[in-house]
């Protein structure tokens, strides 16, 4: 009898370990959310002043470097994608499990959801990052659709079969991303699109929100008063439709009649400087340049009203610190692709403190402006296309020479970027110069000057760019090779 049961129990623990393993790689690990919620529960407890909750309308918009760069304010963007106010009010629960912030922020965005059950992927990613709990299995209750219910409180059925999904970012601590180490919600979006301010969508008109949606804000709003934690309403701007407006309306009115602060920016366009042309990425989230300016401008309506600490000299906020730098170290990034002149370009990736290779075609020395080219080369980057002939390639980081070969004897060299990539260049007289990271090639031109950009802080590829030989000369103007 102690023989079965010791051998049960062996069982039961192999399978308990291989149960576990086989969670951790197949599960879920959307940032915009799950991992979003699991990231919050590594932060020391007591550690955020302020909370910001809301959907992408927040985790894009709401800059956490800025914020505590600029202000010294320790904010976290607490956010899910598309997030209904039910979910949000069950993220706000969770958070005071640990944190008791000076301030919780709410974005009223999903105020215009007019069902009471998302899709199946929103409810993933507004559910499955929450710790087991009861408030886990009440936020499930009234997310998931009758019927629908036991697959996503057990989450497994909705997984099972990722086979052909799993990726390296299932195996690495934090996503194997280098900048989620000391994240704080904040994702950057760096497209740009034009938009036009939506002047004419603005209206006093009103609308009413669904049971569901006003039953939720309103105890969004008791949470804060039985927590005794002060509550802010917001609506970032975006390209609203006017019935977001009347909705938006409607919710100042439901905060008003609770005496609860509420600022729907969408008034105060002209007040931020927000210019629709140039700070948007697309109708619902901004730019690096929207999403300064709009932080800012939050950021100084919530020091004039609230008693906000500034952490920057204290200890214990190191993570902010790391965080910040990884906020600007992105934008640099994003701003390095928009410098297309030769020399402002050598200069700018040399002062970035990125690995860079350089790699030159046998024809561009009978360039007519090679003597140029070479000085530029020497001068920002120390780099002499002299002392190599054939097609040269040089890998450097600021201004130090890694390694320098050339096809006329061969070369083959290697490097270790990130926790599991690997930048490998080759010269050869038959191929010429390759450059393979993350198995992938990368050339921007057939002939001329070809420089590949990788940020080791952010553990990320920037670009591949080239500048051309072309009409018997280099091409001093950027191309940039599409991936």
């Amino acid at each position: 009898m102690r023989k079965k049961l010791l051998k049960f129990t062996a069982f039961l623990l192999i399978f308990c370990g291989l149960f576990y393993c086989f969670r951790k790689t197949f599960k879920f690990k959307d940032v915009d959310g799950i991992f979003s919620m699991e990231t919050f529960y590594r932060e020391p407890e007591d550690s955020i002043d302020v909370i910001f909750f809301g959907s992408s309308h927040v985790f894009e918009n709401v800059n956490t470097g800025i914020l505590w760069d600029e202000y010294g304010i320790a904010a976290f963007d607490l956010c899910g994608s598309v997030q209904p106010l039910w979910n949000t009010y069950y993220y706000m629960k969770e958070a005071l499990k640990t944190q008791t912030p000076k301030l919780m922020v709410v974005d009223v965005f999903r105020a215009v959801e007019w069902k009471d059950y998302d899709k199946h992927s929103r409810i993933i990613k507004n559910n499955f990052g929450l710790r087991p709990s009861v408030d886990k299995l009440e936020s499930v209750l009234v997310s998931a659709p009758p019927g629908s219910v036991m697959e996503y409180l057990l989450e497994y059925p909705t997984y099972h079969s990722r086979y052909t999904d799993i990726t390296n970012e299932d195996f690495g601590g934090y996503l194997g991303v280098a900048s989620y180490k000391a994240w704080k919600g904040f994702s950057m979006n760096p497209l740009h699109t034009e938009l036009s301010a939506p002047l004419d969508q603005l209206t006093e008109e009103r609308m009413e929100l669904t049971e569901k949606t006003e039953t939720y804000l309103r105890k969004i709003i008791g949470l804060c008063e039985e927590r005794d934690i002060p509550l802010l309403l917001i609506k970032t701007p975006y390209a609203l439709e006017r019935w977001h407006q009347m909705i938006y309306n409607t919710v100042g009115d439901i905060a008003g009649e609770l005496d609860v602060p509420y600022v729907n920016f969408n008034l105060f366009y002209d007040k931020m400087g927000l210019d629709f042309s140039t700070d948007y990425a697309d109708i619902d989230h901004m730019n690096p340049s929207g999403n300064a300016r709009f932080t800012r401008y939050l950021a100084e309506y919530i020091k004039r009203n609230y008693d906000i600490p500034d952490r920057r000299q204290d200890s214990g906020y190191e993570s902010y610190d790391r965080m910040a730098e990884m906020c600007r170290k992105e934008v640099y990034n994003l701003e390095a692709e928009e410098v297309m002149d030769l020399p402002a370009y050598i200069n700018y990736i040399n002062a970035g403190n990125y690995v860079a290779v350089y790699s030159l075609s046998e024809n561009a020395r009978d360039a007519r402006n090679y003597p140029d080219v070479k000085n530029i080369l020497r001068q920002a980057a120390n780099i002499d296309t002299d002392s190599l002939g054939g097609h040269a390639v040089w890998a450097s980081q600021t201004g130090n020479i890694l390694a320098a070969g050339s096809s006329v004897d061969g070369f083959l060299w290697h490097m270790d970027l990130g926790e599991t990539d690997i930048l490998q260049i080759s010269a050869e007289q038959e191929n010429g110069i390759q450059v393979n990271y993350d198995h992938a090639l990368y050339k921007a031109v057939s002939e001329g000057l070809n420089i590949f950009c990788y940020d080791p802080l952010t553990e990320s590829f920037v670009e591949s760019a080239g500048f051309a030989l072309e009409d018997g000369a280099v091409n001093y103007t950027k191309t940039k090779e599409e991936i």
